[in-house]
């Protein structure tokens, strides 16, 4: 089964279309940012295994985004985090599926990037600070158009 990613909307944009869309549709995704350096984990878990990923899930029923994105933040590495800045939504389109992938970004400081913690190691071999140029290719497609999108210069996407 394969995937088209097909829109891509800014926060600017009109966000009323993504209401009563189901929850479990909806993921929220943190580029966490340690200088120029970005925070990657690999799945070990069946749905893109050996994959580089970013921290983030699905929105629970009746969360907010923020709310979200701070969660997962906490859940998969162990950061407090608030102040996500959200500034991409990505549409995913299979045979079977329509699913939203909502981007944010935290910057934190140099000397708080030790306190990473793999909080489910079932799920991740481990979490690393990549430079953005040496990001692995093996990266889940929709987190790698956000990562290209944020340090492009332009903000253009090209899928």
């Amino acid at each position: 089964m394969t995937s088209v990613f097909k829109k891509i909307f800014n926060y600017e944009d009109d966000l009323s279309v993504f209401k009563g869309i189901d929850a479990n549709r909806i993921a929220c995704n943190t580029i966490v940012l340690c200088g120029n350096k970005i925070l990657l984990g690999c799945r070990r878990k069946k749905y893109a295994k050996g994959m580089w990923c970013l921290p983030g899930g699905h929105l629970n029923l009746g969360e907010s985004l923020d709310k979200c994105f701070s969660r997962e933040l906490y859940e998969e590495v162990g950061v407090v985090g608030s102040g996500q800045v959200p500034f991409l939504i990505v549409e995913e389109v299979s045979e079977k599926y329509i699913f939203y992938h909502f981007f944010a970004y935290l910057r934190i400081k140099r000397k708080r990037a030790g306190w990473f913690v793999n909080k489910e190691p079932k799920n991740f071999s481990c979490w690393l600070l990549f430079d953005y140029k040496d990001i692995p290719d093996e990266m889940i497609t929709s987190h790698r158009l956000a990562a290209d999108y944020l340090f492009s210069k332009n903000r253009v996407i090209r899928i």
